[in-house]
């Protein structure tokens, strides 16, 4: 709840209650709901059990008298006390649904795979959350990039994500949990998008007779720097994030024969689609980060502006959109 519906609620109660010193107790409580960020089941029903013996130590005309100057409490007063306490029990009942659906709530989700980079592709990925969650509603925020079929299920608070036709191998994946669809059991918003980062292993090699090693030969084409990252295109090009080579530097691309050209500045990241025809790299400089999309032989390339994290890696979804970590 803002600062202005809290004044408002609160200027609303005092006038409700006006002077009557037998609601004073219910008011205080009632005006540090306003002030908490999320009501405990637990507190809004003692509040209203409050609520309750008010109406009824109000009303009751064989207790003590309450007024010196009349013999009992006329009717009219007693029906008064009453909508007030209704009225009280009103603004309480729509301070907590309006504070317990609006505010969002700090959730975390974790990850056995979190941070690996060789996970098993066929195995399913298990998600934890530190409370209990909506599960149609986390099921349909799940977004998973590369994108690919899945199936989930929950276990307690893990929810259990199951692809239909395992990972690609040797690839980078990022769950993510969209804060604009998810929510908590009890109905509140995510406050901030949830990510799992992880990366897979090669893929198992079917059952059948080992196949024979192949030697490959090797040749220096290119001194590369520390954390360089490397990718072979069609037509066997190679490029370099970072490497040094014929009194060139940064992103190279280096041919067959030996012959280099620079791309740009050095890049952090790079990755090469499924089908090999479009290439992705991140650059970063003053004014923040960029991904290049181009084709295949890094040639062509659109700069498009993006926060990406530091260390983030890159992720095509087919020939159409670059994935990638960022807040």
């Amino acid at each position: 709840m803002s600062d202005r519906d809290a004044v408002r609620a609160d200027e609303e109660l005092r006038e409700l209650i006006g002077d009557d010193e037998t609601l004073a107790d219910t008011a205080a409580e009632v005006r540090a709901a306003l002030r908490e960020a999320e009501i405990d089941p637990a507190f809004q029903r003692r509040l209203r059990g409050q609520v309750v013996q008010e109406r009824q130590r109000l009303i009751d005309t064989r207790g003590a008298r309450r007024w010196p100057w009349l013999p009992r409490p006329p009717a009219a007063i007693a029906g008064l006390a009453l909508v007030i306490t209704v009225a009280v029990a009103l603004v309480l009942t729509l301070v907590v649904s309006r504070v317990s659906q609006t505010r969002p709530v700090a959730v975390v989700a974790s990850s056995a795979v979190a941070g690996l980079e060789s996970v098993d592709p066929a195995e399913p990925v298990v998600v934890n959350f530190d409370r209990p969650m909506d599960h149609e509603a986390v099921a349909a925020a799940l977004r998973i990039a590369p994108a690919t079929a899945v199936r989930t299920a929950w276990s307690g608070n893990d929810l259990v994500i199951t692809p239909l036709h395992g990972l690609a191998g040797n690839s980078p994946y990022v769950l993510t949990i969209d804060r604009a669809l998810a929510r908590t059991a009890t109905g509140a918003r995510l406050a901030a998008d949830l990510h799992v980062v992880f990366g897979t292993g090669g893929s198992a090699i079917p059952a059948g007779p080992e196949p024979v090693p192949t030697g490959l030969p090797q040749r220096f084409v290119a001194a590369a720097d520390e954390g360089s990252e490397a990718v072979i295109t069609g037509g066997g090009l190679v490029i370099a994030t970072s490497a040094r080579s014929s009194g060139l530097s940064g992103l190279l691309r280096l041919h067959p024969d030996g012959a280099a050209e620079q791309l740009g500045p050095a890049a952090d990241a790079i990755c090469v689609s499924r089908s090999g025809r479009s290439l992705a790299y991140l650059l970063r400089g003053p004014g923040g980060t960029s991904i290049v999309m181009a084709a295949g032989d890094a040639s062509g390339g659109r700069a498009v502006r993006a926060d990406v994290d530091p260390g983030s890696p890159l992720g095509w979804i087919d020939d159409a959109e670059v994935s990638f970590v960022g807040g």
